[in-house]
């Protein structure tokens, strides 16, 4: 189960949002985090440099089992970490809750299935 949310949570989910940050950088600066400003898109496509980056690793660690922890950790701290930022911001529309919602669904199942690593 671990695996399967590393894989499709961390990877496809991160590797399709940041060809998406890096390819149509106003809709995620204006539709979810509401930034109007055309200066903007340069940092949401460096965002989505490193998401596309994340994703990739996320969707690799399938063939390759020795990088779903690493990919877990690094994808699932990320997701955590954004997850409690849209949290703050009160005034959040939709699509930010489902970014948020997804987030930290993603980093809990992810570090449950890490911790359950260590133990064994």
């Amino acid at each position: 189960m671990g695996k399967c949310f590393v894989f499709w949570g961390r990877g496809v989910r991160l590797l399709l949002a940041g060809l998406m940050q890096a390819t149509r950088p106003s809709f995620t600066a204006s539709a979810i985090l509401g930034v109007k400003d055309p200066d903007a898109e340069k940092i949401v496509v460096e965002l989505g440099y490193a998401n596309i980056a994340m994703g990739l690793l996320g969707v690799l660690s399938l063939f390759i089992s020795a990088w779903i922890p690493p990919a877990g950790l690094a994808g699932g701290l990320f997701m955590g970490i954004a997850g409690l930022k849209h949290s703050t911001n009160i005034e959040r529309n939709t699509k930010e809750n489902v970014a948020m919602a997804t987030d930290l669904i993603v980093f809990v199942m992810v570090a449950i299935y890490l911790v359950s690593l260590m133990r064994t």
